[in-house]
């Protein structure tokens, strides 16, 4: 019985997992619903023809709008190594919320607001206090960014 019990826990686990997976590169994915979204940016190691890139180092910011960034979902997100969202007129509390972000940490630096957080909607992770992380906020005089899982580009 006790193994029986294990092995579906395990199987749960799993199924768990690869929806969770399966969320970042479809389109019903949270993120790419999101409102107040000005600009989208996919950090990635090749820069796309159709979207503005900017190169940084061995990294190429891609910038399009909410639009153009669900019209091409599958092909920009694969390979990429990030993405961002940039915002106007959202605050953290409803983003956070409606991202069913668990904050890890938040800090003030130079006049900005810093949120580390885990959100089930992005697959990738990071480790911070030895927990998992893959949303950082940054907010500033009502702009706000939103980097999975961390923000590449600046403020």
């Amino acid at each position: 019985m006790i193994a029986f019990m294990k092995r579906l826990i395990v199987f749960v686990l799993l199924l768990c997992c690869v929806a969770t997976t399966l969320l970042v590169g479809y389109k019903s994915n949270p993120l790419f619903n999101l409102e107040g979204v000005e600009r989208v940016c996919f950090v990635s190691n090749r820069a796309y023809d159709d979207l503005e890139s900017v190169n940084c180092g061995d990294l190429v910011f891609n910038f399009c709008t909410m639009e153009t960034a669900k019209q091409n979902l599958k092909r920009y997100t694969d390979g990429a190594k990030a993405l961002q969202f940039y915002f106007e007129d959202v605050s953290k509390e409803v983003l956070l919320k409606k991202l069913m972000a668990t904050v890890i940490c938040e800090s003030e630096v130079e006049g900005v607001t810093v949120i580390v957080a885990y959100t089930p909607y992005y697959q990738d992770c990071i480790f911070v206090d030895n927990k998992k992380a893959n949303l950082q906020l940054a907010e500033k005089d009502g702009q706000l960014v939103a980097g999975f899982p961390a923000i590449l580009t600046g403020f």
